[in-house]
């Protein structure tokens, strides 16, 4: 034996020696008192950290006892980092609003048997989705799982009857989440973009996938102090998708023939005018008898799904010659989002809402 072979035999041992002492460490018994502070940290860490956004049987008590208690089971299969296992447990118990404390958890998986988990997970059919998904955060949490594990995690795919693309779609939100990069969410196919998903996302994300496209005015009403209201439609839509369809990029989203404002009530502040006809009516009439057509189209800057929103923008016009002769005009603009495929239109409403407000 030479001495480079020497030398890599004394390495081997030495890694040998070190993982051999680390193994020792872990047998030696945990003194009571320090083992229950470990609890109750994780404990108070899950309660000013829970995961936001997570619903598990609408809220049912007894469907949620069933989730954790199943993950629970999952989580010690393999007893290697788990702290950072019973500390994402516990905070999904308390985003699902279940005070489980964190020892508590770890003993519910502690009692299970393998025939009492599959019969659990028959009971959790209709959230197999999620379900699989937080089954996979947690055995790779820190990185490593051990085969006992992935082998649980197979058992439990054949359980919920789940196909191979729907285990995939699984394993890219568990990835997601566990590298904290959203954007690879992009790389589930539109078909699949369910639901489901949304409550693994951060809102922000949500947010910021919100592409701005474009807007059109889609009504003018004016008044005067006659009582008199005049209604215009300014643009003419020819095309307009539905809200919540897949776009692609480059898609059109709308188009039509959007009439051209002409010089007068809608950009001054005073009007000019002797007329005896009331003055909202002349205004209408002189927009439609002015104003030129162009045609406008919107087309989607990316992939996702398009929603459309309402604003309106209110402007008193004076009269130079009739004391109290206001006219009040309203526009009402329609603007087009491409939003992520896991947004959905009633979040995005309150959002356009909330912004439309901040930005009066």
């Amino acid at each position: 034996m030479n001495l480079t072979e020497l030398q890599e035999r004394l390495r081997s041992m030495e890694d040998y020696i070190s993982a051999f002492q680390v193994k020792i460490e872990k047998m030696k018994p945990q003194p009571e008192g320090e083992r229950k502070e470990d609890f109750n940290r994780i404990t108070r860490l899950a309660k000013r950290y829970p995961l936001e956004n997570r619903v598990v049987g609408k809220g049912d008590p007894l469907i949620q006892k069933v989730y954790i208690s199943c993950l629970s089971y999952i989580m010690t299969a393999d007893e290697e980092n788990l702290y950072h296992k019973l500390l994402y447990l516990c905070r999904l118990a308390q985003g699902l609003g279940a005070d489980y404390a964190s020892e508590d958890i770890l003993k519910m998986g502690m009692e299970f048997e393998q025939g009492h988990f599959e019969n659990s997970c028959e009971q959790l059919k209709e959230q197999k989705h999620p379900f699989l998904t937080d089954a996979l955060i947690l055995a790779n949490i820190t990185g490593e799982t051990a085969k006992a594990t992935f082998a649980l995690i197979a058992d439990l795919g054949e359980v919920l009857k789940c196909d191979k693309e729907e285990i995939r779609v699984a394993a890219n939100v568990a990835k997601a989440v566990l590298l904290n990069d959203m954007d690879l969410l992009h790389n589930i196919p539109a078909p699949f973009a369910k639901p489901w998903i949304r409550q693994f996302i951060p809102t922000s994300w949500i947010e910021s996938q919100r592409k701005y496209c474009g807007k059109y005015c889609s009504s003018i009403m004016s008044s005067d102090w006659h009582g008199f209201r005049a209604d215009v439609l300014p643009c003419e839509v020819s095309k307009r998708l539905e809200a919540g369809s897949f776009v692609s990029y480059s898609d059109e989203l709308m188009c039509g023939e959007q009439i051209v404002e002409p010089d007068g009530y809608q950009t001054a502040d005073y009007i000019n005018s002797r007329d005896d006809i009331p003055l909202t009516m002349h205004c209408v009439s002189s927009e439609r008898s002015r104003g030129s057509k162009r045609t406008i189209s919107i087309i989607a800057p990316c992939d996702g799904v398009v929603f459309f929103s309402k604003e309106t923008e209110t402007k008193v016009c004076k009269s130079l010659f009739r004391k109290g002769g206001d006219i009040y005009v309203t526009k009402e603009y329609t603007s087009v989002y491409v939003c992520s495929y896991f947004d959905n239109d009633e979040d995005f409403r309150k959002w356009h809402e909330k912004k439309s407000g901040e930005n009066t």
